[in-house]
This record gives C-alpha cells, structure tokens and sequence, in this order.
C-alpha cells in the first residue's frame, strides 16, 4: 500500500475533528470491497491515529495547538502536513502487519 491508496474520509467537522481512512484497491492496484485501516482523531489538542479502528495500535500522535483544549487544526497547511505523517504512518503499520501475516 501506498499513501496515495489511503483514502480520508471526515466524520465529523467540528471539534473532534475525525477522519476513517479506508482503501478499496489491492497492493496490485485492483478494486477490493472498502476495507476500514485507521481511524484519526484531534481532541483536547492530541492527534492520533489508531490501526486498523480506535481500539488498535496507535501509529502516530502529535500535540496540535498549545492551550490543550484544540479539537481542529489551525491551518489547513497543519492539517496536510499531520494527515500526509498519518498516511505515512497507516502504510507502515499495514506492511508490517500484512508481512507478518504472510510469513509467520
């Protein structure tokens, strides 16, 4: 998978700011039925992203804002630059896991 594959879907527009992040194309570039793998939230000023569901591994985290109460980003040059880490991130986590999977 590569980041580009990653598609955010925004869940909620105020505050917390969440995203789904769900692929629906193979590592071989064919269509696959929607697959949730991650799920990104910004509350009380920590983003963090948590494979494959909010229950899963944490794969980033970043402190946005500094009054501890930010539930969006600031600029949407902040949101890209977090988002793109976010996807960098989900990749990792889901070569790792898929790896593992078909080697164990």
């Amino acid at each position: 998978m590569v980041p580009d594959a990653i598609i955010l879907i925004k869940t909620c527009d105020a505050c917390p700011e969440q995203y789904y992040a769900i692929v629906d194309t193979d590592d071989n570039g064919n269509l696959i039925p929607a697959t949730k793998v991650a799920y990104l939230r910004l509350r009380w000023s920590r983003f963090s992203v948590h494979c494959p569901d909010v229950d899963g591994d944490v794969v980033y985290t970043a402190t946005i804002g500094d009054s501890g109460m930010d539930g969006c980003f600031e600029s949407d040059e902040e949101r890209d630059k977090h988002l793109a880490a976010a996807k960098d991130a989900i990749c990792t986590w889901w070569w790792w896991n898929t790896w593992n999977l078909t080697n164990e």
